[in-house]
């Protein structure tokens, strides 16, 4: 079956019926020669051309039988068979042909499945470091009002399924990592030696009863709020750590 001849014979016919948007008829607006394909004709008038939701849908049927081999144009194709948006429904064989075809194209041209690709962009990251006030600007985005969590709670349902969830993930580690519980004892080992770091750049402050460690890079905040050095030693007064 000859579908490029079924295309521009349904593209003609179209045009032969000098259709125009507003007269109360629904029309959509489609690139004859498709601008994935030819991007340069995009606002060229000649190269658009108005069809009725089923003529668009044929249209992009006969595209995808003559150019087979073009992902964006099953992308456009899935797109357009979406129930729920356009009413349109393919068979159930065609939808799995098109799913798959896709699937395995991207693979082909996914960096993440070419291996040359992911050692060029772990060449590119590696020893890269974010400026100050590109981290500023990160942090600053997700504080307060900006933060899409900002006064929301989750509720006690929620934390439960989180909490299961999390506990059959640590147990997954555990049955398919060799190397989990090493890898848990070196971040413990990690954490413990900032602890200490932080601890011996840091000392005990004391008001109104109240003891708490300070870093030193807050000493001379504190000092002005009314702090003092040194830790009250009465097991009966609160520690803040």
């Amino acid at each position: 079956m000859n579908y490029r001849k079924q295309y521009n014979q349904l593209i003609e016919n179209s045009r032969q019926k000098n259709r125009q948007k507003g007269n109360g008829v629904y029309y959509e607006a489609h690139h004859w020669l498709p601008k994935s394909m030819y991007p340069q004709y995009i606002k060229c008038k000649w190269n658009i051309v108005l069809l009725t939701a089923k003529e668009h849908f044929i249209a992009h049927r006969l595209l995808n039988k003559i150019f087979q081999d073009n992902v964006k144009l099953e992308k456009a194709l899935l797109f357009m068979c979406q129930p729920e948006k356009y009413g349109i429904k393919i068979s159930l064989k065609k939808f799995q042909e098109l799913k798959e075809n896709m699937s395995n194209r991207m693979k082909i041209n996914n960096p993440m499945f070419n291996e040359e690709s992911k050692q060029s962009m772990i060449e590119k990251l590696t020893g890269r470091n974010l400026s100050q006030d590109v981290k500023d600007k990160i942090s600053e985005s997700t504080i307060g009002p900006k933060n899409h969590f900002f006064g929301k709670s989750h509720t006690l349902e929620s934390k439960k399924i989180m909490s299961k969830k999390q506990k059959v993930n640590q147990l997954i580690l555990q049955r398919t990592d060799p190397l989990y519980y090493e890898k848990k004892s070196k971040a413990a080992q990690i954490s413990n030696e900032k602890q200490k770091a932080k601890r011996k750049e840091s000392k005990f402050m004391n008001r109104n009863g109240i003891n708490k460690m300070v870093h030193r890079t807050e000493q001379s905040i504190c000092l002005q709020e009314g702090w003092i050095f040194g830790m009250i030693r009465n097991k009966a007064q609160p520690l803040d750590l």
